[in-house]
Protein backbone atom coordinates (compact mmCIF):
# COMPACT_ATOMS: atom_id res chain seq x y z
CA UNK A 1 0.00 0.00 0.00
CA UNK A 2 1.31 3.52 -0.69
CA UNK A 3 0.83 6.53 0.82
CA UNK A 4 -1.82 8.02 -0.69
CA UNK A 5 -3.31 5.39 -0.45
CA UNK A 6 -3.13 4.94 3.75
CA UNK A 7 -4.55 8.34 3.31
CA UNK A 8 -7.55 7.58 1.21
CA UNK A 9 -9.05 4.61 2.96
CA UNK A 10 -8.34 6.56 6.16
CA UNK A 11 -10.46 9.23 4.33
CA UNK A 12 -13.38 7.28 3.60
CA UNK A 13 -13.18 4.99 6.77
CA UNK A 14 -13.89 7.83 8.51
CA UNK A 15 -15.42 9.90 5.96
CA UNK A 16 -13.21 12.94 6.02
CA UNK A 17 -11.22 14.21 3.59
CA UNK A 18 -9.81 17.33 5.10
CA UNK A 19 -6.28 16.12 6.23
CA UNK A 20 -6.16 18.81 8.92
CA UNK A 21 -9.58 17.24 10.41
CA UNK A 22 -9.04 13.80 9.52
CA UNK A 23 -6.01 14.55 11.89
CA UNK A 24 -8.11 15.97 14.85
CA UNK A 25 -9.98 12.42 14.75
CA UNK A 26 -7.26 10.22 14.29
CA UNK A 27 -4.93 12.43 17.12
CA UNK A 28 -2.39 12.65 14.70
CA UNK A 29 -0.42 15.27 12.77
CA UNK A 30 -2.15 17.01 9.80
CA UNK A 31 1.31 17.73 8.23
CA UNK A 32 1.95 13.93 8.27
CA UNK A 33 -1.43 13.07 6.88
CA UNK A 34 -0.91 15.89 4.31
CA UNK A 35 2.12 14.32 3.36
CA UNK A 36 0.55 10.97 2.63
CA UNK A 37 -1.77 12.45 0.58
CA UNK A 38 0.23 14.43 -2.21
CA UNK A 39 2.88 12.06 -2.06
CA UNK A 40 3.50 11.72 -6.00
CA UNK A 41 6.69 9.52 -5.68
CA UNK A 42 4.08 6.45 -4.52
CA UNK A 43 5.92 5.49 -1.51
CA UNK A 44 5.13 2.61 0.14
CA UNK A 45 3.58 2.79 4.08
CA UNK A 46 6.22 1.07 6.72
CA UNK A 47 5.06 -0.76 8.73
CA UNK A 48 6.14 1.10 11.75
CA UNK A 49 3.96 4.20 10.13
CA UNK A 50 0.75 2.25 10.42
CA UNK A 51 1.62 0.87 13.79
CA UNK A 52 2.22 4.43 14.87
CA UNK A 53 -1.23 5.21 13.60
CA UNK A 54 -2.92 2.31 15.40
CA UNK A 55 -1.16 3.58 18.43
CA UNK A 56 -2.30 6.97 18.57
CA UNK A 57 -5.86 6.80 17.00
CA UNK A 58 -6.23 3.91 20.11
CA UNK A 59 -4.35 6.02 22.80
CA UNK A 60 -6.56 9.40 21.23
CA UNK A 61 -9.73 7.34 21.19
CA UNK A 62 -9.81 6.46 24.84
CA UNK A 63 -8.36 10.10 25.63
CA UNK A 64 -11.46 11.66 23.96
CA UNK A 65 -13.73 9.13 25.87
CA UNK A 66 -12.43 9.93 29.34
CA UNK A 67 -13.41 13.55 28.89
CA UNK A 68 -16.41 13.33 27.35
CA UNK A 69 -17.87 10.51 29.80
CA UNK A 70 -19.22 12.55 32.06
CA UNK A 71 -19.79 16.55 31.62
CA UNK A 72 -21.64 18.62 34.42
CA UNK A 73 -24.30 21.05 32.97
CA UNK A 74 -25.36 22.51 35.65
CA UNK A 75 -25.35 21.92 39.54
CA UNK A 76 -27.66 22.31 42.46
CA UNK A 77 -29.37 25.01 40.62
CA UNK A 78 -32.26 26.31 42.21
CA UNK A 79 -35.71 25.71 41.12
CA UNK A 80 -38.46 27.97 40.36
CA UNK A 81 -41.31 28.00 42.73
CA UNK A 82 -43.95 29.26 40.52
CA UNK A 83 -43.32 27.23 37.57
CA UNK A 84 -43.48 24.11 40.62
CA UNK A 85 -46.74 25.08 41.56
CA UNK A 86 -48.37 24.83 37.99
CA UNK A 87 -50.16 22.01 37.39
CA UNK A 88 -47.77 20.63 34.57
CA UNK A 89 -44.70 21.96 36.48
CA UNK A 90 -41.34 22.67 34.85
CA UNK A 91 -37.89 23.21 36.42
CA UNK A 92 -37.68 27.20 35.74
CA UNK A 93 -38.84 29.78 33.37
CA UNK A 94 -36.55 29.15 30.43
CA UNK A 95 -37.26 32.35 28.62
CA UNK A 96 -36.30 34.60 31.67
CA UNK A 97 -32.97 35.83 30.55
CA UNK A 98 -29.87 34.37 28.28
CA UNK A 99 -28.55 32.24 31.20
CA UNK A 100 -31.30 30.44 31.60
CA UNK A 101 -32.19 30.37 27.31
CA UNK A 102 -28.63 29.09 27.35
CA UNK A 103 -29.01 26.85 30.12
CA UNK A 104 -32.56 24.98 28.65
CA UNK A 105 -30.71 24.66 25.18
CA UNK A 106 -28.37 22.50 26.41
CA UNK A 107 -30.69 20.64 28.48
CA UNK A 108 -32.49 19.95 25.02
CA UNK A 109 -29.65 18.85 23.47
CA UNK A 110 -28.65 16.62 25.55
CA UNK A 111 -29.31 13.08 27.14
CA UNK A 112 -27.60 11.77 30.93
CA UNK A 113 -28.65 11.44 34.08
CA UNK A 114 -30.07 14.32 36.88
CA UNK A 115 -30.41 14.21 40.55
CA UNK A 116 -33.19 16.52 42.53
CA UNK A 117 -32.73 17.99 46.20
CA UNK A 118 -34.41 19.04 48.69
CA UNK A 119 -34.24 22.32 50.69
CA UNK A 120 -31.29 21.41 52.34
CA UNK A 121 -29.46 20.01 49.39
CA UNK A 122 -29.91 16.59 49.94
CA UNK A 123 -30.40 14.13 47.11
CA UNK A 124 -33.86 12.96 46.84
CA UNK A 125 -34.18 11.47 43.30
CA UNK A 126 -32.26 10.18 40.72
CA UNK A 127 -33.25 9.71 37.21
CA UNK A 128 -31.80 9.17 34.04
CA UNK A 129 -32.88 9.45 30.20
CA UNK A 130 -31.49 7.57 26.95
CA UNK A 131 -33.85 8.63 24.35
CA UNK A 132 -35.77 12.17 25.20
CA UNK A 133 -33.73 15.16 26.06
CA UNK A 134 -32.95 15.68 29.84
CA UNK A 135 -35.04 19.17 30.21
CA UNK A 136 -38.34 16.64 28.90
CA UNK A 137 -37.32 13.61 31.32
CA UNK A 138 -36.17 16.09 34.08
CA UNK A 139 -39.46 17.56 34.22
CA UNK A 140 -41.73 14.75 33.48
CA UNK A 141 -39.96 13.28 36.84
CA UNK A 142 -41.44 16.24 38.82
CA UNK A 143 -44.66 15.60 38.02
CA UNK A 144 -45.23 11.90 38.21
CA UNK A 145 -47.35 10.43 40.49
CA UNK A 146 -45.26 8.20 43.00
CA UNK A 147 -48.02 7.62 45.54
CA UNK A 148 -46.42 6.18 48.47
CA UNK A 149 -42.92 6.61 48.05
CA UNK A 150 -43.48 10.02 48.70
CA UNK A 151 -45.27 11.22 51.80
CA UNK A 152 -44.80 13.29 54.48
CA UNK A 153 -46.68 14.40 57.70
CA UNK A 154 -48.59 17.56 56.78
CA UNK A 155 -51.68 19.25 57.25
CA UNK A 156 -54.44 19.90 54.24
CA UNK A 157 -55.36 23.70 54.56
CA UNK A 158 -58.33 25.20 52.88
CA UNK A 159 -57.24 26.29 49.32
CA UNK A 160 -60.71 28.21 48.86
CA UNK A 161 -61.84 31.27 49.81
CA UNK A 162 -62.98 30.33 53.49
CA UNK A 163 -63.22 32.06 56.46
CA UNK A 164 -60.18 31.56 58.35
CA UNK A 165 -60.19 30.08 62.14
CA UNK A 166 -57.09 29.25 64.19
CA UNK A 167 -55.41 25.93 65.13
CA UNK A 168 -57.49 26.21 68.78
CA UNK A 169 -60.43 26.75 67.45
CA UNK A 170 -60.19 24.23 64.64
CA UNK A 171 -57.69 21.59 64.78
CA UNK A 172 -56.41 20.43 61.45
CA UNK A 173 -55.02 17.16 61.92
CA UNK A 174 -51.18 16.72 60.65
CA UNK A 175 -51.51 13.47 58.76
CA UNK A 176 -48.92 11.41 56.45
CA UNK A 177 -49.83 12.82 52.59
CA UNK A 178 -48.71 12.06 49.23
CA UNK A 179 -46.94 14.67 47.48
CA UNK A 180 -44.86 15.19 44.19
CA UNK A 181 -41.26 16.06 44.00
CA UNK A 182 -42.62 19.32 42.53
CA UNK A 183 -43.18 19.78 46.18
CA UNK A 184 -40.29 18.85 47.95
CA UNK A 185 -37.56 19.88 45.29
CA UNK A 186 -35.45 22.93 45.72
CA UNK A 187 -32.41 22.10 43.68
CA UNK A 188 -31.29 20.17 40.74
CA UNK A 189 -27.86 18.91 39.34
CA UNK A 190 -27.77 17.49 35.76
CA UNK A 191 -24.91 15.84 33.89
CA UNK A 192 -24.46 14.59 29.62
CA UNK A 193 -23.06 11.27 30.17
CA UNK A 194 -22.00 9.14 27.44
CA UNK A 195 -24.90 7.23 25.92
CA UNK A 196 -22.97 3.67 26.60
CA UNK A 197 -22.81 4.51 30.80
CA UNK A 198 -26.27 6.51 31.30
CA UNK A 199 -27.50 3.79 32.54
CA UNK A 200 -24.49 2.28 34.81
CA UNK A 201 -24.03 5.93 36.19
CA UNK A 202 -27.50 5.69 37.33
CA UNK A 203 -26.85 2.69 39.00
CA UNK A 204 -24.31 3.40 40.92
CA UNK A 205 -25.84 6.75 42.25
CA UNK A 206 -29.34 4.85 42.96
CA UNK A 207 -27.21 1.99 44.74
CA UNK A 208 -24.62 4.40 46.60
CA UNK A 209 -27.48 6.03 48.51
CA UNK A 210 -30.17 3.55 48.36
CA UNK A 211 -31.66 4.32 51.93
CA UNK A 212 -31.43 8.35 51.22
CA UNK A 213 -33.20 8.49 47.48
CA UNK A 214 -37.03 8.17 46.52
CA UNK A 215 -36.08 6.11 44.09
CA UNK A 216 -38.54 2.59 43.66
CA UNK A 217 -35.95 0.42 41.74
CA UNK A 218 -32.84 -0.58 42.93
CA UNK A 219 -31.06 0.14 39.14
CA UNK A 220 -28.78 -3.07 38.14
CA UNK A 221 -25.65 -2.64 36.13
CA UNK A 222 -26.65 -2.66 32.37
CA UNK A 223 -23.32 -4.54 31.55
CA UNK A 224 -23.78 -7.28 34.23
CA UNK A 225 -27.31 -8.34 33.20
Amino acid sequence: MTEPDLFEALAKKYNEYDPDKLAILLGVSGVQLRRYRDNATGAQVKGFQVANLIAKAHDHGINDFVENLILPIVEFYPLDNEKLALSTPTMFDHTRNEYCRALHAELKGSQGVYIFYDSRGNAIYVGKTEKLDLWTEANNALARDRKELQRVRLVDHPRTNVAFKPAYLKERSVTLRTVFLSEIAHYVSVYRVDPLFIGSIEALLVRAFANDLLNKRMESFPHLK
